[in-house]
Formats: structure tokens, sequence, C-alpha cells
């Protein structure tokens, strides 16, 4: 990784925070497997229950695809 690029946690943790001063949230579903696994991030009105969405009612709210979501920093 460049030490220009942040890792996928500080990615996701600038997302969480920008949701939180607009109001919104932000779900983490495992994402479609196309073969390549990882999980997709969804930012959405708390009104919003994108788990009983289906898949292209969800693209509206879809924010990043991560192939790893790690549990602390790695920059």
């Amino acid at each position: 990784m460049s030490e220009l690029t942040r890792c996928n946690y500080c990615s996701h943790q600038q997302t969480l925070k920008d949701a939180k001063a607009k109001g919104m949230v932000v779900t983490i579903l495992r994402a479609r497997d196309f073969g390549l696994g990882g999980v997709d991030e969804y930012v959405h009105p708390k009104s919003v229950d994108i788990r009983t969405m289906s898949a292209s009612e969800r693209q509206q709210y879809k924010g990043a695809w991560y192939m790893q979501l790690p549990y602390q920093c790695c920059c």
C-alpha cells in the first residue's frame, strides 16, 4: 500500500464520522459473491432497513466495497 493511501479501516472510520454528521447510519453487509468476497458498505437514513431491501434497491445507498475491513489501522 502506498504511504499516501489510507487503509480500509481509516476510510471506513471517516465514512462513519461523515455519516454521523449528516444524521445517517452505516451498515456493513457481506458482498454479493462474484468470486472476490469482501463486504459492502451502505450509508443510509436511520429509517431505512437496508437488510430487507433487494440488491438493486440497496445500490442507491452503496458507499464502498472492501476486500477486507480490518479491526485496526494498517496505515
